[in-house]
């Protein structure tokens, strides 16, 4: 579930509504690129966990129960700088998938120190970035000249906002401003305009003022008359109202069971043969259910978990390794059979021979049987050679039925584990 900036905006509203004025009790680390403030607000102690892992997210947490005891380098470093510090603002960053928290703090001799908490929740590039008076205290992830030549994120580096995000926001501009915008930047297809004037739009959203204003996305914006403009900018005044007022999330799919979500109602969708199959209280709820079951959090028990899959995986593939040698080891008594047919036939000569023909007399009836020879060696020495891999497929044999049985009583152990972690509530009960 990605957001785009306009669903973003009213998340920073929802989160602005909750935290500012608050104040930052605990700074926790889940993972390498997860923390969770703990925030003491006039309606409670609330959890706003920022993630910038496999899907970046920032929401309020109903609460995570499953938080590691000891504190990281990066956690200790961050709690001097921001425990205790008030929430005074929570803004979105021209219109784009940044957020930014202004936490200020009383220093000990009295001054005001200005702490600025930057969340860029942009897919691959996602980070959450500190930053004290305009120059980076840590970051999430670090990224180096090599990474990014355009942009680099490290301690006392001062912050930049990243490369093309300078674009407006549609809250900024008053209804008759964007009406020109369009007819003075027009250039490209619909969406192209769109997407170069405005900061925010997703797929959804950019298809949902199309169809408001009967136009496609794909139509070449020279081409529209001056009344398709005007309703294109009548479609974008109505979205910008509709997300001003938007407290909710509402969860759509289509035809082809993708789901959609939206803060306004998608009308083009339902028009297409999509349900509306969810509507969502606030943006945080849908928010945590999708990192959580897609596991974007890797929190110690989910650590565990993954140790433990990993644990039975390596011994499944271990276990069937085992079971291979054992079938081989199959064709010890035949090479023991080998060995005694060419013993009781030594005299014959059959050097630089690559097999030899014997009447297998060790079978009733008896019948001809070819064996396979070492041309260099004498009958008698490719005897003792299947005599040595006899003795030695026979061993194997031995070790190998109970390295097979340890393997299963590993393999049924752990998964007994993996099984109890799974159910288990808590730490404590695993």
């Amino acid at each position: 579930m990605n957001l785009d900036g306009l669903t973003l905006a009213v998340l920073t509203k929802e989160l602005s509504d909750q935290l500012v004025t608050g104040q930052i009790q605990r700074l926790l680390q889940i993972d390498k690129t997860t923390i969770v403030l703990k925030v003491n607000t006039h309606q409670g102690n609330k959890d706003l966990v920022i993630t910038a892992g496999n899907l970046p997210a920032c929401y309020l947490s109903h609460g995570i129960t499953d938080l590691p005891k000891e504190p990281t380098a990066l956690c200790m470093f961050l709690r001097k700088h921001l425990e205790g510090a008030r929430i005074t603002a929570i803004k979105q960053l021209n219109g784009d998938r940044i957020l930014r928290i202004n936490a200020d703090k009383l220093a000990l001799d009295g001054s005001l120190i200005s702490n600025r908490i930057y969340i860029e929740l942009m897919g691959k590039y996602s980070n959450c970035i500190f930053v004290q008076d305009g120059q980076i205290l840590e970051a999430l992830i670090h990224v180096t000249p090599l990474m990014n030549r355009e942009r680099s994120i490290a301690p006392k580096l001062t912050y930049e906002l990243p490369p093309n995000s300078e674009r407006g926001s549609l809250f900024e501009f008053s209804n008759e401003e964007i009406g020109e915008l369009l007819h003075n930047f027009g250039q490209g297809t619909v969406a192209e305009t769109i997407r170069r004037i405005f900061n925010g739009f997703g797929p959804a959203l950019l298809k949902e003022v199309c169809y408001e204003a009967g136009v496609t996305e794909k139509t070449e914006f020279t081409s529209l008359a001056a009344e398709q403009i005007t309703s294109l900018a009548a479609a974008l005044i109505n979205l910008k109202t509709a997300i001003n007022d938007a407290k909710q999330l509402y969860e759509y799919e289509n035809a082809n069971h993708k789901k959609f979500y939206s803060p306004v109602p998608l009308t083009y969708l339902l028009a297409q043969g999509g349900q509306l199959t969810a509507t969502y209280d606030s943006i945080s709820q849908p928010l945590e259910v999708a990192v959580v079951k897609q596991g974007g959090i890797n929190t110690t028990t989910r650590e565990l978990e993954r140790t433990l899959e990993q644990a039975i995986k390596k011994e499944e593939l271990r276990h069937s390794k085992i079971e291979t040698e054992l079938n081989d080891s199959s064709k010890a008594d035949e090479y023991k059979a080998f060995g005694d047919l060419l013993m009781i036939n030594a005299y014959r000569d059959t050097q630089y021979e690559p097999n030899i023909t014997l009447d297998n007399i060790l079978v009733n009836p008896v019948e001809p049987i070819t064996i396979s020879l070492v041309p260099e060696l004498t009958v008698v020495e490719n005897a003792q050679n299947y005599y040595k891999l006899y003795t030695k497929l026979k061993n194997r044999k031995q070790s190998g039925l109970y390295q097979l049985e340890q393997s299963s009583r590993r393999i049924d152990y752990l998964q007994s584990v993996l099984y109890s972690l799974t159910i288990a509530d808590s730490k404590e009960t695993v």
